[in-house]
């Protein structure tokens, strides 16, 4: 009997590197103060991290958080089909 092998899909990811160049090259500039991530790593770890500048307004800092936190899990809900709108469409059908 032949051994199964898991083959993972390293490739990189176009789109990231992309942002992170531009991010980078801005951040260079001085363009770009303060950064907040987090990661999905190819073996499934999840991890954040933050660099805040001390000029950074960390109020402001959560008040996007707080949007882009928002803006995720609504995008999730649609793209999961989840969501009131798409409930009420289905039972149209």
């Amino acid at each position: 009997m032949r051994k199964l092998i898991d083959i993972k899909d390293n490739s990189p990811n176009d789109k990231l590197i992309s942002q992170l160049e531009t991010i980078l090259s801005r951040a260079k500039k001085g363009e770009i103060r303060s950064a907040v991530t987090v990661c999905d790593w190819s073996d499934g770890d999840m991890t954040h991290a933050w660099a805040i500048d001390e000029r950074t307004s960390r109020r402001s800092l959560l008040a996007e958080l707080t949007m882009l936190h928002h803006d995720f899990v609504v995008n999730l809900s649609f793209a999961e089909g989840d969501t009131v709108l798409s409930r009420a469409l289905e039972d149209r059908d």
